[in-house]
């Protein structure tokens, strides 16, 4: 099945999200799917115990969701360029494709 890098892909979606530390890279899990999307906070990390910060992201587009996280709390405009490894579309603000509109 092939799929254009501008569709969504559905199958990219995960059940269980992972968060790793910016710094060891241990990997937490949402299990319990708790965390708010589009949201900037700060965790410390269980095993190295260094804070950090992390955003739970969701697609306008596909609504695929993937969490990232940072060292320190990341400017708006590395926000701006985050941009969903399923359908290419960014996380921040809604695209041509959403809106209804020819790309």
């Amino acid at each position: 099945m092939t799929h254009q890098k501008n569709e969504p892909d559905f199958l990219c979606m995960e059940s269980v999200l992972v968060m790793l530390c910016p710094y060891c890279e241990h990997e937490s899990c949402d299990v319990f799917d708790v965390l708010n999307s589009d949201v900037i906070d700060k965790m410390r990390c269980e095993t190295c115990r260094n804070e950090f910060s992390f955003a739970l992201m969701e697609c306008h587009r596909c609504a695929s969701e993937k969490i990232f996280s940072w060292k320190k709390e990341p400017s708006a405009t590395v926000l701006d360029f985050l941009t969903c490894a399923c359908c290419d579309s960014t996380f921040r603000y809604p695209d041509a494709y959403q809106e209804g509109k020819p790309l």
